[in-house]
């Protein structure tokens, strides 16, 4: 019982953030919070969308904004197609744009979009994408030069959204801690676990590929980046054109001395809609605690990461190809702008999610023992390691 008690103690650090969460709903509108739509108090941001095609292929587009004056690129728009067979060509497009332009609509359905623009003047301007963002309904169109001088003409269309909360239509994987604002340094929301994709990619006119699949939808902002991270995200997929069974996404690291991880797996099959967030999956200065252990080796392409609370336990295992071969290299939000390689991405990772339930004990948590209750093997996912957990962003 004891041990027990001492396992509370590591849940202190969220009562600030419980006591604050009120004040901040009060000062910012209830739960009307859209945390999709743009922050532009906050000195970073960036979405980002990862279409799985129903052959395995990997579609990629982001749009991120580093909001500092003496930034080096801020401004960032990148697209890729990466092939699930290395016997085909790679298309990688890093673009640099004066400025990512946002622009609510009048309807609130139809949401916002970005664009990517170079010029001050509209007669002269050179428009390299636009991201239209609805409530259920998303699209890209994206007309820029790959890195290997090619003219890209992309098409993206999304839809049939699939909410983080099975709740809340705009909940977020922090759930409360959404609001936190400048609480925190970084946030990080999932629009959708699962919107269908319909993508045409032109390269000099020539249409390379076509098709449709999977999409998972997100975004990160906040005041800094973190100085080691992982990212991933999985779908599990069935029948051509039927949605995936299950899905599993995944972000967290190391900032300012702590270490946090935001996590959400669903199995269709087995009915299990699980979150994990701060305060169970925090480490404070980086020590592993009764609720969270992690081992992270970038160089050899392994993460494990065992989580719980008093009920529920997921286990997992991520590895990726050794040394960083034929990973994705790509630019960071950091405070100085986009001018760097801090993160290395490969879709070619396993990962094993095990979920676990407490049954057999006291009241619910106390005593007993765990039963699994879900097993699910991701093929072709998105593995990410960033900064120190990286061995090349960190030389």
């Amino acid at each position: 019982m004891q041990s027990k008690w001492r396992s509370f103690l590591f849940l202190l650090p969220a009562i600030p953030a419980l006591l604050y969460y009120p004040l901040t709903q009060r000062l910012r509108g209830s739960f009307k919070n859209d945390h999709f739509l743009p922050h532009p108090s906050f000195s970073i941001e960036g979405y980002y969308t990862r279409i799985t095609a129903d052959n395995g292929d990997t579609i990629l587009a982001i749009f991120s904004t580093v909001r500092n004056k003496t930034a080096s690129k801020p401004h960032f728009l990148h697209f890729s197609y990466i092939p699930a067979s290395s016997q085909t060509e790679r298309i990688v497009a890093d673009v640099y744009p004066d400025t990512i332009k946002p622009e609510l609509f009048a309807d609130t359905e139809e949401g916002f979009s970005l664009t990517g623009i170079d010029g001050e003047e509209t007669n002269q301007q050179k428009i390299f994408g636009r991201y239209n963002i609805g409530e259920d309904r998303q699209s890209y169109h994206i007309t820029v030069p790959s890195n290997d001088g090619s003219d890209l003409d992309v098409t993206i269309r999304l839809s049939d959204r699939t909410q983080w909360s099975d709740t809340n239509p705009r909940g977020t994987p922090e759930g409360i801690f959404s609001s936190l604002g400048w609480v925190l340094p970084i946030h990080w929301h999932a629009l959708s676990t699962k919107s269908k994709a319909e993508f045409t990619i032109k390269k000099d006119g020539q249409t390379v590929a076509k098709g449709t699949g999977w999409a998972h939808v997100e975004k990160n902002w906040g005041v800094s980046f973190p100085s080691a991270w992982i990212w991933m995200q999985s779908f599990k997929l069935s029948d051509t054109g039927k949605p995936p069974t299950a899905s599993f996404a995944l972000a967290g690291g190391s900032i300012l001395g702590q270490k946090a991880y935001l996590m959400g797996y669903r199995s269709v099959k087995d009915g299990v809609s699980w979150d994990f967030r701060p305060a169970y999956t925090l480490m404070p200065f980086g020590v592993r605690t009764p609720f969270i252990s992690e081992y992270v080796d970038g160089k050899s392409g392994i993460f494990r990461l065992s989580t719980r609370t008093f009920t529920r336990k997921l286990e997992l295992e991520a590895i990726g190809p050794r040394d960083h071969e034929g990973y994705l290299p790509l630019s960071c939000p950091l405070g100085t702008g986009h001018d760097n390689t801090f993160a290395y991405e490969t879709f070619d990772a396993e990962i094993n999610v095990k979920a676990y339930e407490k049954e057999d004990a006291v009241l619910g948590f106390l005593g007993g023992s765990w039963r699994l209750v879900s097993e699910t093997t991701f093929e072709r996912s998105a593995l990410e390691f960033g900064g120190a957990y990286s061995f090349k962003a960190a030389k």
